[in-house]
């Protein structure tokens, strides 16, 4: 509620590889394999809540409601809501789709981080598919969590040429809102690669003043 209307979560692709013996009988059905290529995601935060952590929380907590628990079991036994086991389950090539504050309402794209996970459910013999979503949920927050924190690094990073590039854009009106947001996240992937592999620390230092410099001089009508 109160998000953009924006898909939070869309593919590119999906592979899956499943083990046909597991859908028969009533043991957990199990997926040797779910890869899904290209996923884009949607991070918002307003009212310092994220929308991934509104839909996380929405969902039941494992053993947190104990009077549901016993009906769950009850329906489980009479073949209702199989339990499900996933052995391997990657995001590759995603992006991610930012949008908060200090983007000034604008939403930008950055680069998400693979994200591997094995044997979802095989110690406890197969999870309800509710707790494998929550699972993965959790487990995508965080990489999300850790690439909206290098923004705010590269924010830092940037100092005054940030903070001259928002007072310019202010003045400057709507029309040059996305050229700043653009400066912004631009030097935030500069950063991101920088601290996955991409390049020193000095690299990403300079990307990140040379992109503000960059926004300073757009919005002030003298870029190219």
């Amino acid at each position: 509620e109160g998000y953009s209307e924006s898909p939070l979560f869309s593919l590119g692709e999906m592979r899956f590889a499943l083990d046909l013996a597991s859908l028969r009988g009533n043991g957990p059905i199990v997926i040797k394999e779910l890869a899904i290529i290209e996923p884009q995601v949607a991070y918002e935060v307003k009212g310092g809540k994220s929308n991934i952590e509104t839909l996380t929380m929405g969902l039941p907590q494992g053993d947190k409601d104990k009077k549901d628990d016993d009906k769950k079991k009850a329906k489980a036994e009479k073949g209702e809501g199989r339990k499900v086991v996933i052995d391997l389950l990657e995001f590759r090539g995603g992006k991610l789709s930012y949008r908060a504050k200090m983007t000034l309402g604008k939403a930008i794209t950055l680069p998400l981080p693979g994200l591997t996970l094995k044997e979802i459910g095989r110690e406890k013999e197969g999870v309800s598919t509710t707790e494998a979503i929550g699972k993965v949920l959790g487990e995508l927050l965080n990489v999300v969590g850790g690439v909206v924190a290098k923004i705010g690094t590269a924010a830092i990073d940037v100092g005054k040429g940030a903070v001259e590039v928002g007072a310019t854009v202010v003045g400057a009106g709507a029309d040059a809102i996305g050229s700043a947001a653009s400066s912004i996240g631009s030097a935030a992937v500069g950063l991101f690669d920088a601290v996955t592999g991409g390049g020193s620390d000095d690299e990403a230092d300079d990307a990140a003043k040379e992109e503000a410099d960059k926004g300073e001089k757009k919005t002030d009508g003298k870029g190219d």
